[in-house]
């Protein structure tokens, strides 16, 4: 087993961190589910993971609930949203096309840095309370070893 640390920092004030807890640092990241993510006040296993593009609004999601009957893997459509547990919903576009298109993994993300969308919440979503966590616009997400 294997971390991967992040680090999220808003444009619209803020910034928070957390870790992927990982099987094996060289598996792609569609191919393989995180045993746990884990932040400040709460841990969750995910169960399910999605990707979805519309020209250049982009977006990756690991969600504690399996709605999309794929797992792992890529739903065609997150049309069909959770109502319980949590999701950690990363709005960046670069961040799309590189476990989309360029297969990478999860030792490979290390060290990299993704620009967040201006006008989409980057988020981790608490379903069964019905608010955000952690939420905001714009900056970055860092990953690190």
């Amino acid at each position: 087993m294997a971390d991967v640390q992040f680090s999220v920092n808003y444009s619209s004030g803020g910034n928070w961190s957390g870790t992927f807890s990982v099987e094996d640092l060289n598996t792609q990241i569609t191919s393989t589910l995180p045993l746990s993510l884990t932040s400040d006040n709460i841990t969750f296993s995910p169960l399910d993971f999605g990707h979805q593009s519309t020209g250049t609004t982009s977006y990756v999601t690991w969600r504690s609930v399996n709605i999309s009957g794929n797992t792992p893997g890529p739903p065609s459509y997150l049309n069909i949203y959770p109502t319980t547990g949590y999701s950690f919903d990363i709005w960046s576009h670069d961040l799309y096309v590189d476990i989309e298109s360029n297969s990478i993994t999860w030792n490979t993300i290390k060290g990299n840095t993704y620009n967040l969308n201006n006008s989409k919440n980057t988020l981790v979503y608490d379903y069964d309370g019905l608010r955000p966590i952690y939420f905001g616009t714009g900056g970055t997400i860092v990953f690190s070893a």
